[in-house]
C-alpha cells in the first residue's frame, strides 16, 4: 500500500491535522503559492504550503497504522517506510523528521541532505523547492 498517509499534508485544510509542538516568533501559519518564497511548486495541485518563523517551529501528525489498513502482521515484517518533504529554506531551514519513538530519520538544511551537498546549484538553493526522502524499516515490533 503506497501512498500518502498525512492528512492535510500541503496545507489545504490550514493547520487542521497538526499537533503545533514549537510555536516560536511569527509562528507557523500557511501561505498560497508562490507567497513568500516568491515562486510556485513544482507540482500541479499544490496551492498552499507551511510557512514558519525565524524561530523554532515544529508540527507533528501520529498516524495510526493499524486504522489506516495495515495489519499487526504486515507491521511486524517491518515494511520499508518512506518519509518525504519539501521545503524552500533560502539557504536556512533546518529539518528534522523524527519517528514516534524520537529516533532521528533524516537531519538536513537547505543545500545539504543527510550531509551530502544537494544537487543543485548554488544559485537554486534560493528560488527553488528542494526534495527530502528517507525511508527506514527498522521501526520496532508492533504487538
Amino acid at each position: 500500500m503506497s501512498r500518502n498517509l498525512l492528512k492535510n499534508p500541503s496545507g489545504d485544510e490550514e493547520l487542521e491535522f497538526w499537533e503545533l509542538t514549537e510555536n516560536g516568533g511569527s509562528q507557523w501559519k500557511v501561505e498560497d503559492m508562490p507567497g513568500d518564497c516568491g515562486h510556485d511548486f513544482s507540482s500541479d495541485g499544490v496551492s498552499k504550503y507551511f510557512a514558519t518563523s525565524f524561530e523554532l517551529c515544529l508540527k507533528r501528525q501520529v498516524i495510526d497504522l493499524l486504522a489506516e489498513g495495515y495489519s499487526a502482521d504486515q507491521l511486524d515484517a517491518q515494511p520499508a517506510v518512506t518519509v518525504e518533504d519539501w521545503y524552500d529554506g533560502g539557504g536556512h531551514t533546518h529539518t528534522h523528521t523524527h519517528t514516534t519513538q524520537q529516533s532521528l530519520i533524516c537531519p538536513h538544511c537547505a543545500g545539504t541532505v543527510g550531509g551530502r551537498t544537494a544537487a543543485a546549484p548554488t544559485s537554486c538553493l534560493w528560488i527553488c523547492w528542494m526534495r527530502i526522502r528517507r525511508s527506514f524499516r527498522s521501526s520496532g515490533q508492533n504487538r
